[in-house]
């Protein structure tokens, strides 16, 4: 079972920054690695966007792939569960695309900068 994340910014039913705006809604999957088990990795969708993908932290892989698409940096992203109407965790898109989860046993889980992984070629980095 996924361990649950503090919002980052605060949530109001669905509604965020301004009258009426939806949040973006990251669908929460099944627990699955690519062989087909759990380990931690989700599977996950964002609703009215090409994303379909599975990640250990899915809502803040969500907000990196939003924002590479052009989604607006202040829309307001969550969490959901299959069935739930409330997010188990919301931030903006900014905020997710900027953060990554680092844990070990000294902290537990906390958010840090997300720092992207230097591209390689056979022979050294681009």
């Amino acid at each position: 079972m996924m361990a649950a994340m503090i919002s980052p910014m605060p949530m109001n039913s669905g509604e965020c920054c301004g009258i009426g705006e939806q949040m973006i809604r990251v669908e929460l999957g099944e627990e699955r690695d690519s062989r087909g088990r759990g380990h931690g990795v989700f599977e996950y969708s964002v609703s009215g966007h090409a994303v379909q993908r599975r990640s250990s932290e899915p809502l803040l892989d969500a907000c990196r792939a939003l924002k590479r698409m052009g989604e607006p940096t202040v829309s307001l992203v969550g969490l959901f569960r299959k069935g739930r109407e409330k997010p188990d965790a919301t931030c903006s898109v900014e905020w997710g695309a900027t953060h990554t989860v680092r844990e070990d046993e000294r902290t537990g889980p906390v958010f840090v900068k997300y720092r992207p992984f230097a591209t390689h070629t056979r022979y050294g980095s681009t």
